[in-house]
């Protein structure tokens, strides 16, 4: 499975999933519905493990108890305020420009990202190094691949490589956080489609704003 994952986030993901920030609105990224169709391929790729490996298979099913419900409630809540808030100017352009046709795509899109990255990361890395490591080596190496995912990676060395320094420590900073706050919800609720659904919902109101703003504005 961590094989499986390693694949999938970074040759493949590196080439079917240039990385919208750092490329103009001419790349071929910004086409759809191919890209929707891609991200969504390559969430049903990320599942395949899920349903022939039993601990994966477990991790698909919530366990609806309150724990759970308060990380998923606070979870969405979370996501809707932080990202919502970074793409205020966005929601803006979006309206003065009447470019809310191209909304729903680009949510999809988001939403497969978010889920992708999850099932990837929190779903096959994290579980097969707890399996042979334990908690501690499994969060030390999903947080290190989910920095360094090729998703990430090839915008932090572009921001380098152009002496954007601290744009570039900020935005590790940022990545590390979130994937040690993703990867604690995996484990406090010991299931792959909480963190999934609340990183899509925060990936889904970026692509649904900057990205569309990006593409059309």
């Amino acid at each position: 499975m961590i094989i499986w994952g390693l694949i999938l986030e970074f040759p493949i993901r590196y080439f079917v999933s240039p990385d919208p920030w750092i490329h103009s609105s001419s790349n071929w990224y910004f086409d759809q519905p191919s890209r929707v169709l891609l991200e969504m391929g390559f969430v049903l790729l990320a599942l395949i493990p899920f349903f022939l490996i039993k601990e994966l298979k477990n991790l698909l099913t919530i366990n609806w108890s309150k724990s759970n419900r308060i990380f998923l409630f606070f979870g969405i809540v979370g996501s809707v305020l932080l990202f919502g808030f970074q793409q205020l100017e966005e929601f803006k352009v979006i309206q003065q420009a009447n470019l809310t046709q191209y909304i729903p795509l680009w949510l999809i899109t988001g939403i497969a990202v978010g889920f992708g990255q999850e099932l990837t990361f929190r779903g096959l890395i994290y579980t097969g190094f707890l399996k042979k490591y334990g908690v501690k080596w499994a969060v030390i190496i999903s947080t290190l691949c989910f920095v360094l995912g090729s998703i990430h990676s090839v915008r932090l060395y572009t921001y380098l490589m152009n002496d954007y320094i601290l744009e570039t420590m900020l935005l590790t900073g940022i990545f590390t956080l979130a994937g040690l706050f993703f990867v604690w919800i995996r484990i406090q609720t010991n299931n792959i489609i909480i963190p999934s659904i609340i990183h899509g919902i925060g990936n889904a109101i970026t692509w649904s704003t900057f990205v569309v703003v990006k593409a059309y504005g």
